[in-house]
């Protein structure tokens, strides 16, 4: 993951969509865990985090195809 990380910040040109879509499903929990922890640290951090989460949350529901709000 982190030669992963590497090329996505500073060669992101180079980036084989194939390669990346492997490396997203295998590594999928992984994503979902941080970007958890990235919500989770911004609410507390940053004026203003909380309420564009909620409405960005709030959204993402209305677009989903089953119309279920997702689990946190």
């Amino acid at each position: 993951m982190a030669g992963f990380r590497n090329i996505a910040v500073h060669d992101y040109q180079t980036l084989n969509p194939a390669i990346l879509q492997k490396i997203v499903v295998k590594h999928l929990s992984v994503f979902r865990d941080f970007t958890k922890q990235v919500k989770k640290a911004a609410k507390h951090s940053w004026p203003g985090v909380r309420a564009f989460l909620n409405m960005n949350h709030m959204h993402s529901a209305m677009i989903r195809s089953d119309n279920r709000p997702q689990k946190r």
